[in-house]
């Protein structure tokens, strides 16, 4: 007979918080797509009860983690991340203390630091991975600097608050400038996005260019995964994980990072793309199937994904063409 007070429970707000508690002592960083699964799995491992639905799920840990917070016992510093917080210490903490480098960060000190000056993307790069290193915070995880500060950059740029010095300055050509909050710059807003003189450093997605591409045609399916999620899987003894199925009409990486933006915790890996001139319905069968098999995911992660991994999805697209 277990000793869990909870067993046979279903999960609850209250009990959420207890266990975030338990899992995370005083200081943790608490990573939100973690901490999900951790709670979720210790619950069940003691014998408690969860229905496994996803838009009650996502609210469950949004109510206990925003009631933490309430209550002074969690901090939200940058959107993905949590720490646990002692109320008694009021010791001076850098804000990003423990957390990966990640855009809104870089953002950030782009705006605090650069405001009215011009400066290469390079020059501020350095800057803010030596400084938030400095302060406590961590390396960036899954994209070079430059990449990070590259999309904090253009962000600024399409909200009219920074522009790229190119032609017609050649001692500027390179730099960026940081608007003053009274200068606004309707004109930036209607450019496409640009390239600076960094370009051949970035790595948006990790394994962006060395992902297997399988098929032909001018659509195309994709398959992405979170590092956190597969090295989870893989301390467990298991060969599956939550992994995103999706299709673009375009480049996939484009696709991939419009869908996350500049404020997501962690850089996908884009392991698999398979092209075809039908990716609605290649999509379609390849999700259909994994849902007969019962692998798609009720938890709270979002929609289209699926517990699987690249070498499954592969044997299943190889499955569906050769049997056509």
């Amino acid at each position: 007979m277990s000793d869990y007070k909870y067993a046979d429970y279903s999960l609850s707000t209250m009990i959420v918080k207890e266990l975030i508690l338990e899992l995370y002592p005083i200081n943790a960083i608490i990573n939100t797509t973690e901490v999900k699964t951790r709670v979720i799995e210790l619950h069940q491992e003691r014998g408690g009860v969860y229905e496994g639905n996803t838009s009650a799920a996502k609210s469950l840990f949004t109510r206990a983690l925003s009631e933490l917070k309430d209550e002074g016992i969690l901090e939200n510093p940058v959107l993905g991340y949590w720490r646990v917080i002692d109320p008694t210490d009021t010791t001076p903490r850098y804000s990003y203390h423990g957390i990966p480098l990640i855009p809104s960060i870089a953002k950030e000190f782009l705006l605090e630091y650069y405001t009215g000056d011009t400066f290469t993307r390079k020059e501020a790069s350095e800057f803010i991975s030596e400084t938030h290193i400095e302060r406590g915070g961590l390396p960036e995880n899954y994209a070079t600097v430059g990449a990070l500060v590259k999309q904090s950059l253009q962000v600024l740029r399409r909200n009219g608050q920074a522009e790229y010095i190119s032609h017609g300055n050649p001692q500027g050509r390179g730099r960026w400038r940081i608007f003053d909050e009274n200068e606004i710059s309707e004109q930036n807003t209607l450019f496409d996005d640009i390239d600076d003189e960094d370009d051949e450093s970035d790595i948006v997605l990790e394994q962006q260019d060395t992902y297997k591409t399988i098929g032909t045609g001018d659509e195309s399916v994709y398959m992405y995964y979170f590092s956190s999620d597969k090295e989870l899987a893989e301390l467990k003894g298991n060969n599956v994980y939550p992994c995103k199925i999706g299709k673009s009409n375009g480049d996939p990486v484009n696709r991939i990072m419009a869908q996350l933006g500049t404020s997501n915790h962690e850089m996908p890996i884009l392991a698999f793309v398979m092209q075809t001139d039908s990716s609605s319905v290649l999509e379609n069968v390849l999700q259909g199937i994994l849902r007969l098999q019962n692998k798609m995911i009720s938890g709270g992660v979002g929609k289209e994904w699926f517990m699987t991994s690249p070498e499954q999805i592969e044997d299943i697209y190889k499955l569906i063409h050769n049997g056509s």
